[in-house]
């Protein structure tokens, strides 16, 4: 009779002893990921094809967000980490630093003659410039920059993504500020723009939440991300 009511209990226990072993030898799990989109498409999506290849049977969740957008996300548990740009500060979470970013000034044929010359940030403020939006962390990086020397910006356009600056750029609307490392100008009629005073260099990193354990898959791809960001 006791048998009757514990062999079904047994089965079980014998069910997630073996999911949990096929978990710690990545035969099964899910890495659910947060990143923004120009993040995701330059950084996040080789690392994903190749951790794919090695490990065909774990599942994969990106969710698109802004820097904040994730940080909210990774709070409520819908994500296991992010990969947000730098700088944050949050105690309530653990940052990794994985790849270093430069922030330029890029124009089109329109503006042909400011190309070879070195400006200064005064007369790049009088172009007409086109920006991300307010919200993004890479803009606050650059307002912040530029707060410092004793300017404020007033873009003509603000948009929601790099792919845009590039393009409104190349038709002639204005000057975009770019990641250099997310722009690529072989056949473009893009020019990147000297400056007298550069831009500091920002940081990419993966952040989850502090005393919270990753998975097994997560885990692993963090790793290896990060070793690969840092080759």
């Amino acid at each position: 009779m006791l048998l009757e009511y514990i062999e079904q209990a047994f089965h079980y226990i014998a069910l997630g002893e073996k999911k949990v072993a096929e978990m710690r030898q990545m035969l099964a799990g899910e890495v659910r990921i947060g990143a923004g989109d120009t993040l995701c498409k330059y950084i996040l999506l080789p690392s994903l094809e190749s951790f794919h290849d090695e490990h065909p049977a774990i599942k994969i969740k990106v969710t698109n967000r802004t820097t904040p957008e994730s940080i909210a996300l990774l709070k409520d548990g819908t994500i296991d980490f992010a990969l947000v740009n730098l700088p944050l500060t949050d105690p309530q979470l653990e940052v990794k630093k994985v790849f270093e970013v430069h922030d330029s000034f890029f124009a089109g044929p329109r503006f042909e003659h400011v190309r070879g010359r070195r400006l200064s940030l005064e007369e790049i403020l009088s172009l007409p410039l086109i920006l991300l939006e307010e919200s993004s962390n890479s803009r606050q990086y650059l307002n912040q920059f530029m707060q410092q020397k004793g300017y404020t910006l007033e873009p003509e356009i603000e948009l929601g993504s790099l792919d845009l600056l590039v393009e409104f750029a190349r038709i002639g609307l204005g000057v975009s500020c770019l990641t250099r490392e997310f722009v690529d100008l072989e056949g473009s009629t893009l020019f990147e723009i000297d400056l007298v005073e550069r831009i500091p260099p920002r940081e990419i990193g993966i952040v989850k939440l502090k005393n919270v354990p990753l998975s097994e898959a997560a885990s692993a791809f963090v790793h290896s991300f990060f070793f690969k960001g840092n080759e």
